[in-house]
């Protein structure tokens, strides 16, 4: 997981400087110096003229595509205007149009604990990611109406590349990731979001399960695959058969791009201790040397294909005294982490102290959780440090920063995540989201030297009759306006839907503003926008919100008889797996199973007695942990639900947990029933820290995983407790299995 910086005492810090100002030209590499480590010849890797003739190509080939912001491209030549001033590349046009680089990372596209967080199929270890373009599509239309103007993420090299598993070279692009990749850049060019993709990043190609994979140990395989660090025949293969390719695409869609990153994270294991730049970990190493003229390698490459974008680096696995390295890439821009308790202690270090002038941002902040001190503030504490995260950052100088982090994945984690994870659910989004809104705005109007009242920003409408909107400072009320979308709709017909919205009665804990409209029918295409009403009597209308119809998803959680089984109402005995039919019809019936493990009392079918053992809903829920008497009693139990649903399709399998301890003892996953792989990602029940004085451990939290079942339809559900000791007791009710959009 992430690390937070190293801080270095002040009077180093200056001792540094001072040896530095003296010493700097004589430790300083050229970049042209590193090179002759490993050269590479990199017109060659990358095509050359080649590479050129290909560029022409894709600029006919996009003559009639829109680009986003305005962007124009002639011979492959990119302009950007804004305010009578013309740019030849995006970075230089969002510092013009907003000043900083609002940025956001996206860690995971699904369950970073399986290994599936790239883009695609990891070809090493086996694992695939589950990629939901219309659930990122809505995130970037989410984040946009926050004021969010930039998204970061990798690209590479798991679940990215193909590889010759008796070469370990790499020999292509992975075409799910393609895929992928295309649809992110889409969702981009849609939503008007600037993406900065990074190429390397620093988990390498480790096996998550630990056991050998295609014969051999994690550390032996990031070796084997990995040999590009300071092998020149696995590096020319490489960059010719991966980082060129995704340049490529790259290349295309330099509208929305305003800066390539070459490592996220410290991309390399640079354990060098010569210059005492060490990373830990069980990942092959390298030596500074090798890693930057790697460095250098990849932005030659990424400059024959886009030679106007600026390239960056996000720290590169060393020591603030030793950052002084950096200037040996040709890298454009550095992109250090800050993490702060305060949201103050960006200038701990100063960058020019240590690196030749060049601009930079933040690759990566948060408040620092390393360690229990997150558990010692409260909520608002943290909700305060986050609002003014991005005016601390720029007034330390840097041009942006990436805040850690969205995700796909779901987590009921207190304090590290930006907003919330799942950013379809509007009412459990931080308290922070709609000040830092307003601070984002008011920073972009001082930065263009203007005073406009905020534009009421609609959410992204999931198809429900349920709207949500940020609001506006000194809105006295609101007007929601509804208009139907057919074929030459006249835009000037909005009918009323709600007028008078008082701000303090339709705001959510959050701030946020709800309003239904119960009389939307399906199949019938909306627009909704927002009307902004002050005490004088003027008006601020917002823009139209997304295309939407209502849809009402099918649940499939259903027993023999078609009735709902996901609440335990029926009170079996699922220790005992005395569920006659599916012992009958072998597996093919619905209805709970005792695969194996879990002792009597693994299920309550007693009436609700008080809140602490109560059901969420019902009188039953099934109950894993230790007995009163300290007994492992449901260890290594595995419960599991068969059933059948339509093929090729996404679902979302929800369940609602409490623990009486913060754990992931218990597990639920989704299987296909034919070969019993995981098509859903295994996630772990967690709930409250019992370390937090506000933690409620009788709270019931959702918990939910996106899947797409097999073509044949059939599935299963387990329920797994693996763990030993059980450090406490895990209740869970109405499990759901519904459509997914």
């Amino acid at each position: 997981m992430k690390k937070s910086m190293k801080i270095v005492l002040p009077a180093i810090v200056l001792c540094i400087a001072i040896v530095l100002s003296v010493c700097m030209p004589s430790l300083t590499k050229k970049a042209a110096d590193v090179e002759k480590v490993n050269p590479i010849d990199v017109a060659t890797v990358a095509g050359g003229t080649v590479a050129a003739q290909q560029l022409s190509n894709v600029a006919t080939q996009q003559a009639d595509t829109k680009y986003a912001f305005g962007a124009t491209v002639e011979n492959g030549e990119w302009t950007f205007t804004y305010g009578g001033e013309t740019f030849n590349n995006a970075y230089d046009y969002m510092l013009a149009a907003d000043g900083f680089m609002y940025g956001v990372d996206w860690d995971w596209f699904s369950d970073s604990g399986n290994g599936n967080n790239g883009m695609g199929y990891d070809d090493i270890n086996g694992y695939k990611s589950e990629y939901r373009p219309a659930y990122v599509t809505r995130t970037l239309y989410n984040l946009k109406a926050l004021g969010v103007n930039a998204l970061g993420c990798w690209t590479g090299p798991k679940a990215c590349y193909t590889f010759d598993h008796d070469t370990g070279y790499v020999i292509g692009l992975d075409p799910q990731f393609v895929t992928a990749l295309r649809a992110m850049l889409e969702s981009c060019r849609e939503t008007e979001m600037f993406f900065v993709p990074a190429l390397l990043y620093h988990w390498y190609g480790e096996n998550y399960r630990k056991e050998p994979t295609r014969g051999r140990l994690s550390a032996e395989n990031t070796e084997f695959y990995f040999r590009f660090y300071h092998e020149e025949e696995a590096r020319k293969e490489w960059l010719e058969h991966g980082i060129a390719e995704v340049c490529k695409i790259l290349a295309e869609y330099q509208d929305v791009i305003p800066a390539v990153a070459l490592t996220v994270e410290n991309g390399s294991g640079t354990n060098d201790f010569d210059i005492g730049m060490m990373y830990s970990g069980d990942s092959a190493s390298t030596t500074w040397e090798s890693f930057a003229s790697l460095q250098n390698n990849m932005h030659d490459v990424v400059k024959t294909y886009m030679p106007n974008t600026p390239t960056a680096c996000e720290e590169n696995g060393g020591w603030w005294d030793n950052l002084y390295k950096y200037n040996d890439l040709k890298v454009d821009l550095i992109g250090p982490q800050r993490y702060s308790r305060t949201g103050t202690s960006y200038t701990e270090t100063d960058n020019e102290i240590y690196l030749a002038a060049r601009r930079g941002y933040v690759g990566e902040f948060n408040y620092d959780w390393a360690g229990p001190p997150y558990r010692e503030v409260t909520l608002e504490y943290l909700d305060n440090v986050m609002t003014r995260h991005y005016k601390n950052i720029m007034e330390a100088g840097n041009t942006g920063g990436f805040w850690f982090c969205v995700t796909q994945q779901y987590t009921n984690d207190r304090w590290s995540w930006f907003l919330e994870p799942n950013m379809d659910e509007y009412e459990s989004m931080r308290n922070f989201a709609v000040p830092l809104s307003f601070i984002i705005h008011d920073l972009k109007q001082e930065h263009r030297g203007t005073n406009e009242v905020l534009t009421p920003k609609l959410f992204y409408n999931n198809d429900s009759e349920t709207n949500y909107w940020v609001p506006v400072k000194g809105a006295s009320y609101y007007r929601l306006e509804r208009i139907e979308s057919a074929d030459g709709v006249n835009w000037s017909d909005w009918k009323v839907i709600g007028d008078n919205i008082d701000p303090m009665e339709y705001a959510c804990q959050n701030s946020l503003i709800k309003y239904n409209d119960p009389t939307i029918e399906e199949y019938v295409l909306y627009h909704y926008r927002v009307v902004a009403v002050f005490d004088d009597g003027s008006e601020i209308v917002g823009d139209k919100g997304n295309m939407m119809t209502r849809y009402i998803p099918v649940e499939y959680f259903l027993d023999a008889e078609g009735n709902y089984d996901g609440s335990f109402e029926r009170g079996d005995d699922m220790w005992k797996g005395s569920l006659s039919a599916f012992e009958q019809n072998g597996k093919s019936s619905n209805g709970w199973y005792k695969a194996s493990g879990g002792k009597p009392g693994a299920i309550k079918s007693d009436p609700i007695a008080d809140s602490e053992t109560g059901a969420r809903t019902g009188e039953n829920y099934l109950h894993v942990g230790p007995s009163t008497s300290g007994e492992n009693w449901a260890y290594g139990g595995q419960w599991k639900y068969y059933l059948t649903v339509p093929g090729n399709a996404k679902y979302e399998l929800s369940a609602w947990s409490r623990n009486t301890f913060l754990s992931w003892d218990v597990t639920l996953s989704i299987h296909d029933a034919e070969t019993n792989d995981t098509c859903g990602k295994v996630f772990c029940f967690r709930s409250v820290d019992p370390e937090n004085t506000e933690a409620d451990p009788n709270e019931w939290l959702r918990n939910y995983v996106q899947f797409t079942a097999p073509s044949h339809g059939k599935i299963y559900i387990k329920i797994m407790n693996g763990s030993k000791p059980l450090r406490g007791d895990t209740y869970i009710d109405d499990i759901s299995i519904g459509e997914s959009r």
